[in-house]
């Protein structure tokens, strides 16, 4: 399923006109990265985002990153239009379903939450989150963010230094579910 997503030797990349599915560095040992909405990172051109990602994964010996989204829109005005987001966030939960499973099969992924404040600007936050944990407890993986905001919500690696190194995210992960 993974390699059906690879657009070079390089990256994997799956997108559409209005989404970002999923963004990736080829590698064995992969941190998974969940953000809350896409950057404008492209194979071709990589952005700051996804190089901070790219830093801390290096720096917590990961050698490949795999980042997807809560919301897979690049821009807000298509996800105003209710007539293609259940369809979009549809594809977007089956696709990170079918490569987090594909994954799970032969390790045990560490996934790193950064989707940071901004969640609660997003209608149906607490469902899309709830749905990517859904997906995830099926599998046994560990669960990380960098930091938590004032919020108690997983930062944005935007706000992180590239040195920065993995927390544990599962300690108090069902109370901040309750959310």
């Amino acid at each position: 399923m993974l390699d059906s997503y690879k657009y070079n030797e390089k990256f994997y990349y799956y997108n559409d006109e209005n989404c970002r599915y999923l963004i990736g560095t080829v590698g064995t040992k992969p941190l998974i990265c969940i953000g809350l909405n896409p950057s404008s990172a492209t194979p071709l051109k990589i952005d700051r985002t996804f190089r901070r990602l790219q830093d801390i994964a290096k720096l917590n010996d990961f050698d490949s990153i795999i980042v997807f989204n809560l919301y897979p829109f690049l821009n807000s005005e298509t996800y105003k239009k209710s007539s293609i987001v259940n369809k979009q966030e549809k594809i977007n939960f089956q696709v990170i379903s079918n490569i987090i499973q594909e994954l799970s099969a032969s390790m045990k992924l560490k996934i790193l939450f950064c989707w940071g404040d901004n969640i609660k600007n997003y209608e149906n936050y607490k469902y899309n989150r709830r749905k990517m944990c859904q997906i995830l407890e099926n599998f046994s993986n560990d669960i990380y963010c960098l930091k938590r905001t004032k919020e108690n919500n997983p930062i944005s690696p935007i706000f992180m230094k590239t040195n920065t190194t993995l927390q544990n995210f599962e300690d108090d992960f069902e109370s901040y579910l309750k959310d």
